[in-house]
């Protein structure tokens, strides 16, 4: 008898689902249009990210170009600061030992007088 009753329980619980084809989303239908919109979405997102991926590779050069100014900036800044440092001791070094050090500035050559011979 439990098989029986088994059996008959199932028949009923399929037959009181509506067997009914599901309903075509077109045109006029509620859920169309928004449908629609997310389709519509998805592209401008496609279109977007190869839009930002064209960037990248365009500004790709630009940050190279920049980095390359700026190691050079860095290089010339560096250059000016060792040589303001060796400027500075240079001028420091005149001016401890300046006075210790005497230049004399050299005497005209004295006039040669040349006493003229007969040649022989």
């Amino acid at each position: 008898m439990s098989a029986s009753r088994t059996k008959s329980g199932s028949d009923e619980s399929t037959a009181s689902v509506a067997q009914t084809t599901p309903t075509q989303i077109g045109y006029g239908h509620p859920e169309f249009y928004f449908t629609q919109t997310t389709s519509e979405i998805q592209k401008s997102i496609g279109e977007l990210k190869a839009s930002v991926d064209a960037m990248k590779g365009s500004l790709g050069g630009v940050e190279r170009k920049v980095d390359a100014l700026v190691a050079w900036k860095n290089m010339i800044f560096g250059g000016a600061i060792v040589l303001g440092v060796v400027v500075s001791s240079l001028v420091f070094l005149i001016n401890k030992f300046g006075p210790y050090v005497t230049i004399k500035a050299p005497s005209p050559p004295s006039a040669i007088t040349q006493t003229t011979q007969p040649p022989k």
